[in-house]
């Protein structure tokens, strides 16, 4: 981000909740590029058979790329015997850090012995299906939460540490949820949202029996880190998804999988791995991920059903499966976003493989987003036309993320507008003197040198007028 700017609020349109008219402008799905190869390799003894659900944040005052991932240490998914106890163990805690965020190390902790050394970055003895840092808990022993998921119970667990590496487990002898009566795997902790004011995670639900077995997304809310209410539905397949017959050649349509949630902007993004089971008869059922969006977090929408992170071709390390884990980084004017990369699909993969075939270990990707780049509107051959509902204006300028195509002429115009949608005098489209650059950062300037400021706090409309341009969202600052 420039230095001359301070960000007070960001305004993306993943969907039309914050438009009140739109015309000529056609929602496009932005396009993440993967790097070609892994970030994070399963490459040790302690993750031989696999690296994967990653949990990535950065450290802005060590400026460091902090990473926990499930190592997956045996050729058995499930644990055996008694299943959390270390040496039974099939899927551990694993530690690693960066500078860059493609450059992984993973440091020696010292703190479990494994074939008789400590020499290694495992911080503890089960694994994580996400770790947040939370600021909101007064208390630091509590900073970083995370969840995992007891297989071999069907049981939901909390764990915490101060830092990260050291965990204790309050949930052991009570987890928060147990039995596919509440609750199945593959959760995801979002952790504290400041304008909720409640914890938040998107669980998955029991599996709808009708008409057909399939799996849904719900969300779970409250102030109480240690207990929450059963999970609430919120997406579910339906008639606009893929159908088809399934290995046992009963109707099996798509399944909802699992979402990733995160607040972005004024509202809230998901990334939601859509399950092609109805095509496991071929043992080609991917798992990639599509974007819902959301005002309050309860009522979400997929308007785009398009892939937004799909699998690799055939062979790549991810090409079977991609599980965005966590929410994007934003890092040097890029959002930066991990995934579990899975080289063979659902029904044809198993940890056992890897003792075969070192090819077939899951390991984690990265791919890059341009800032604000889920969703594009974009304008061909008319020029187009979008006017926002009532914002609050809480900045003395406007900055405009978009992409002109400067091949044909192509700009972008605001206007400022009363709450009527009745255009501001100095705030007009023939005021605004034409974007014309691509860049994340566009300074609207009006010709009668009027400031934004002298509307700080008032409610209006933006409108954005456009021609062979791409428009993501605008920004207001100081």
């Amino acid at each position: 981000m420039p230095s001359r700017f301070r960000i007070n609020s960001v305004h993306i349109f993943p969907d039309d909740s914050l438009i009140s008219e739109r015309e000529h402008m056609t929602p496009v799905m932005g396009q993440p590029v993967k790097l070609p190869e892994p970030v994070i390799r399963a490459d040790s003894e302690t993750d031989r058979n696999g690296a994967t659900f990653p949990s990535v944040h950065f450290d802005e005052e060590a400026q460091l790329f902090k990473a926990w991932y499930t190592a997956q240490r045996r050729a058995t998914e499930r644990h055996i015997g008694e299943p959390l106890e270390d040496r039974n163990a099939p899927h551990l805690l694993a530690y690693a850090i960066s500078r860059c965020g493609v450059n992984w190390e993973k440091p020696d902790l010292g703190q479990f012995e494994f074939n008789g050394s400590a020499a290694n970055n495992i911080c503890d003895s089960v694994h994580a299906e996400s770790v947040v840092i939370d600021p909101h808990d007064q208390d630091p022993a509590r900073r970083y939460k995370r969840f995992m998921y007891d297989s071999s119970k069907r049981a939901l667990h909390l764990l915490l540490s101060p830092d990260g590496l050291h965990w204790t487990w309050p949930t052991r002898e009570k987890p928060l949820f147990q039995t596919w009566d509440v609750v199945h795997d593959t959760n995801f902790l979002m952790g504290w949202d400041e304008p909720l004011g409640k914890y938040v995670a998107f669980l998955r639900p029991p599996v709808s029996l009708t008409p057909q077995p399939q799996r849904r997304i719900g969300v779970s809310m409250t102030d109480k880190v240690l207990d929450w209410p059963a999970p609430k539905v919120i997406l579910e397949a339906d008639e606009s998804d893929p159908k088809g017959i399934g290995p046992t050649n009963k109707k099996r349509d798509m399944d909802l999988y699992q979402m990733t949630g995160f607040r972005y902007g004024q509202g809230f993004l998901g990334f939601l791995l859509n399950f092609d089971a109805h095509l496991a008869t071929d043992f080609n059922d991917p798992i990639y991920a599509t974007l819902a969006s959301s005002a309050d977090c309860l009522h979400w929408q997929r308007p785009m059903r398009s892939r937004f992170l799909s699998v690799g071709n055939p062979g790549d390390f991810d090409g079977g499966m991609v599980y965005p884990n966590c929410r994007p980084i934003e890092f040097q004017d890029e959002l930066y976003i991990y995934y579990g990369a899975y080289p063979q699909f659902h029904a044809g993969w198993s940890p056992a493989h890897t003792a075969i075939d070192p090819d077939l270990k899951p390991s984690i990707g990265l791919a890059k987003l341009r800032l604000d780049g889920f969703v594009g509107l974009y304008t061909n051959p008319y020029p187009g036309r979008m006017v926002t509902k009532p914002i609050e204006a809480d900045g003395s300028v406007l900055l405009v993320n978009c992409i002109p195509d400067s091949r044909n002429g192509g700009w972008l115009k605001a206007e400022i507008q009363d709450e009527q949608g009745v255009p501001i005098e100095g705030f007009t489209i023939d005021d605004c003197l034409p974007v014309a650059e691509d860049d994340l950062y566009n300074e609207i300037i009006w010709s009668s040198g009027k400031s934004l400021g002298e509307l700080r706090g008032r409610k209006t409309k933006v409108c954005i007028r456009q021609w062979e341009n791409v428009f993501y969202g605008f920004r207001f600052a100081d």
